[in-house]
């Protein structure tokens, strides 16, 4: 009796070892912990109002941009709450079956660009004036939004490119052609 304890209790150690192992590596997957895109780039701007840019990266590192164009640059990051939210409402979204461009013809409304980074290609989605843009990409466009506004950053000095920037920010011509 004494070797089928023994035996039994093995057997019971064994499977709780590799459940603890198949348990632990799921956890520690960097595909888990890594967002699908390499960096998120977005402008906003509410008409008249401020223009502001955020560029995320796939650990939740912000540049965040303040102006016309961006003259205030701010550094921080995602906190593990906020980090979930974006990855959570962009993983729902099918880029792929969204036009590049939704725009309304009424001045002075709202606007927005979203550029991603994925497996080093760039798509980028602009959205002028437009209330006609597809639910998703609205509501993370909204989320980009309040994180504009509600996210700790601190000051840093530095110039960026936001490649989103150009998509709703033309410079004007030069005076001489």
């Amino acid at each position: 009796m004494a070797v089928k304890k023994f035996n039994s209790t093995y057997t019971h150690l064994l499977i709780l070892a590799i459940s603890f192992v198949i348990m632990f590596s799921a956890c520690n997957n960097d595909g888990d912990l890594r967002s699908r895109f390499h960096e998120l780039d977005f402008t906003y701007s509410a008409g008249v109002g401020e223009l502001y840019s955020i560029k995320i990266d796939t650990t939740g590192s912000f540049l965040l941009g303040k102006g016309r164009p961006p003259n205030k640059i701010y550094f921080g990051k995602l906190n593990n709450e906020e980090k979930l939210r974006l990855d959570s409402i962009y993983n729902a979204i099918s880029f792929k079956k969204f036009d590049t461009i939704y725009s309304n013809s009424t001045a002075d409304l709202s606007y927005y660009s979203i550029c991603i980074t994925s497996r080093g290609n760039v798509r980028c989605f602009t959205v002028l004036g437009s209330n006609k843009e597809p639910e998703k990409l609205k509501l993370l466009s909204e989320y980009l939004v309040y994180l504009i506004y509600h996210v700790k950053a601190t000051p840093i000095d530095t110039i960026i490119i936001f490649k989103s920037l150009d998509n709703v920010y033309k410079k004007p011509p030069s005076p001489t052609g």
